[in-house]
């Protein structure tokens, strides 16, 4: 398992982290008691940790639109549970919302697309 200060060094507070936990698992009206726990994973923004606990947050709403609630999702993981860490280089904010950046990607992609598969057919 990971120690506190392997996880300060391999993905600090506030970084975006790949984590592979143990999670408890519930069973019910089995013929055999289940006697493992089940290992998970999930990628998120690393928002809080103490001595025991890891907040791994992967849903969050941005504070820069309109109807932003500042509300999020995600995970309390026991330090002990986790089995893997690392943090993940994520490309630098472009400012615009997704909504937008998405809207320009599809209009580039047309554009650009179309083109090239003008090209491709010529040669």
């Amino acid at each position: 398992m990971t120690d506190s200060t392997q996880i300060n060094k391999k993905a600090p507070t506030g970084s975006v982290a790949y984590v592979r936990y143990l999670d408890h698992v519930l069973y019910k009206n089995t013929p055999q008691p289940i006697k493992k726990a089940a290992e998970r994973e999930t990628i998120g923004w690393l928002t809080h940790e103490n001595g025991k606990l890891l907040h791994i947050e992967h849903d969050r709403t941005l504070d820069t639109l309109p109807y932003s609630s500042g509300s999020g999702s995600g995970l309390v993981l026991l330090k002990s549970c986790i089995i893997e860490i690392r943090a993940l280089p994520l490309q630098k904010p472009s400012g615009l919302t997704l909504f937008l950046r998405n809207i320009i990607l599809k209009m580039l992609n047309l554009r650009f697309g179309q083109r090239s598969e003008k090209f491709s057919h010529s040669e």
